[in-house]
């Protein structure tokens, strides 16, 4: 049931509804008219179908598994191994048929990602030779087979994934060492600053931990060692992201700006500490040395411990609900909903002992607590719900969604109540809805205000029906899903703004500003129409990233349900493309921004 004809029901015309996800739950795609309309959406199909799972006893770990694709061994990467040839150049279709069948679960699919993969060698791109390499790297279980099924035609490969490659090509090609490629090894941190760039991590010899030079006159050591970093961050799958059905990409675009700018990059590292006995905490907010301890920053945030046993458990349980790639990314998107969930919880916790209080103070059959009028009933009722529920998953607290508030007019109210009385067969018990728009009428009338915000401690199904957004009470946490980007600088302790693409004085000062990386961490979000001649989804939240180059200042932007590949947009394109951006601020502005 919609209960208000405008305010409320914006959000029926949103991404939330995730319209692309696939309906038929036989597990089979629809149907096409033509063999390259079906092939189309079994390639989607096949892009969302990646599941995650656990190994148990001594196996080695895997990424991935699905029933399409056979996924490359987690710890391979760092491993020397003759199945790499670092000279091949030319891929003809038996080479990469060769690739594909020894990644694939079935003939079909086999074939399909041949045929897709060929095409994008045989169109002579400026990226061909690095499709190449990633085709050499998951033949030799170097990288999950499931980066494959992220590359699109027409699209740049990420400059950051770029870099990786050669590098780990050279260490092959010259039989070096690939840890200490990317973390190498210092007798002082004077001389790691004088040999590394902004963003570069490095063991300094004597200790147990890992250092990032921070800016250009500062080394700083980490709380985690080389081989932990490895793992969490590897070399190649460290710029590479692919979202999950979990619809979080207002996160993974932050998260992805931060980590691929190098001025921003130790404020993810910070938020990982590693124990004495090898396990692996991560806390938002990050960790700091007291005396000869290492203790988390902000001993409000939620710490998540020991992340292998946790993600796993996850992986088993959860299926689709972390990213498909490094599980440094995963680490915190499981510490971003447990956190949300339990800020939640604790809402829901203190709402219901109000409301017992309310009760037990009260005789009243309306009780006026913070300028809103209950009935007795709503309070009743919301006590038995809490009570009769051996979990808080049956009940949400609207003011934690990532979602925008929507307020609500004094029309709508009176319109939804009508709705409420015409209809005979509500899909969910109407009582709530009817609390809420009898309470917010009563708030509007006496008050003389024009809107209320939705703020709301409702059952789930009350919410899914006003919103009409579906909602699994059997998820980890519905509070991470769907959202904007604004909202999550926070948690990487960066004060935040936003800023609309337009032609303001302001904006232009943003956009043109110099040392602008070492500043600020950006994402943008899109509008309501689609941009498909620039590859742009509509509803949808991308990372960032200022580019100069030759004197002139372009933009990249990369979607997170794939940052293999990315998008460069000069200034007036990515204000035709984009209608926001949200900014994180390393450093003040010298300049005000509304």
């Amino acid at each position: 049931m919609q209960i208000c004809p405008i305010g409320l029901y914006k959000i029926n015309n949103s991404s939330y509804l995730n319209k692309n996800k696939p309906q038929n739950k036989s597990g089979e795609f629809y149907a096409a008219k033509s063999e390259k309309q079906e092939n189309g959406k079994y390639y989607e199909y096949l892009k969302n179908s990646i599941l995650f799972t656990g190994k148990k006893g001594n196996k080695p770990k895997e990424y991935l598994s699905s029933k399409y694709l056979f996924i490359s061994k987690k710890d391979s990467i760092l491993k020397k191994g003759d199945k790499i040839r670092p000279y091949k150049e030319d891929y003809s279709r038996e080479d990469v048929e060769l690739i594909i069948s020894k990644k694939t679960a079935d003939d079909r699919t086999a074939n399909l990602l041949t045929n897709y993969i060929m095409g994008l060698i045989d169109e002579n791109n400026p990226d061909s030779n690095y499709i190449k390499k990633i085709l050499e790297l998951v033949y030799a279980d170097k990288l999950p087979a499931s980066v494959l099924l992220g590359l699109q035609k027409g699209l740049c490969v990420n400059e950051n994934v770029k870099k990786d490659i050669d590098k780990l090509f050279e260490c092959y090609r010259k039989d070096e060492d690939v840890q200490e490629a990317f973390v190498p090894t210092f007798k002082t941190k004077d001389e790691a600053n004088l040999s590394l760039s902004i963003g570069d991590v490095c063991q300094i010899e004597g200790e147990d931990r890992i250092s990032i030079k921070k800016n250009e006159n500062e080394i700083e050591k980490l709380f985690i060692s080389k081989k932990t970093y490895l793992e969490l961050f590897p070399p190649v799958e460290r710029f590479l992201y692919t979202q999950s059905k979990q619809q979080d990409c207002y996160f993974i675009s932050v998260f992805d700006s931060i980590y691929s700018n190098p001025s921003s990059r130790y404020k993810i590292l910070s938020l990982f500490n590693e124990r004495k006995n090898g396990k692996v905490d991560a806390t938002f907010g990050g960790y700091k040395r007291t005396g000869s301890n290492v203790t988390n920053k902000d001993f409000s945030r939620y710490v998540l411990k020991d992340l292998s046993k946790t993600l796993n458990a996850t992986r088993r349980v959860h299926s689709g609900y972390m990213s498909y790639t490094m599980e440094g990314l995963r680490a915190l998107e499981v510490l971003n909903a447990e956190e949300t969930r339990k800020n939640a919880e604790s809402k829901i916790n203190k709402k219901y002992h109000l409301y017992k209080r309310l009760l037990a103070q009260n005789d009243d059959k309306t009780i006026i607590h913070s300028d809103f009028e209950y009935s007795r009933d709503e309070l009743q009722d919301f006590v038995n719900l809490y009570e009769s529920s051996k979990t808080l998953r049956n009940i949400i607290s609207t003011e934690d969604m990532n979602i925008p508030v929507f307020d609500v007019d004094y029309g709508s109210v009176l319109y939804g109540l009508k709705q409420l009385d015409e209809n005979d067969s509500p899909k969910t018990d109407p009582k709530w809805e009817r609390y809420i728009l009898e309470r917010y009428k009563k708030y509007l009338e006496r008050t003389g205000k024009k809107t209320v915000p939705f703020k709301e401690v409702i059952p789930i199904e009350t919410y899914q029906d006003i919103f009409q957004w579906e909602i699994n009470k059997n998820s980890p946490s519905p509070y991470t899903y769907g959202g904007n980007s604004f909202s999550v600088f926070g948690v990487f302790k960066l004060p935040s703004m936003l800023l609309p693409l337009n032609d303001s004085e302001t904006t232009e000062k943003l956009l043109s500003m110099q040392d602008i990386q070492k500043r600020v961490v950006l994402t943008c979000s899109t509008p309501y129409e689609s941009k498909n001649n620039k590859n742009i989804r509509p509803f949808h939240s991308y990372s960032l990233i200022p580019k100069d180059e030759n004197g002139k200042r372009t933009f990249i932007v990369k979607n997170p349900i794939n940052t293999l590949q990315e998008i460069e947009l000069t200034k007036e394109e990515l204000k035709e493309c984009f209608n926001v951006v949200e900014i994180g601020l390393i450093e003040p502005l010298s300049f005000y921004l509304p």
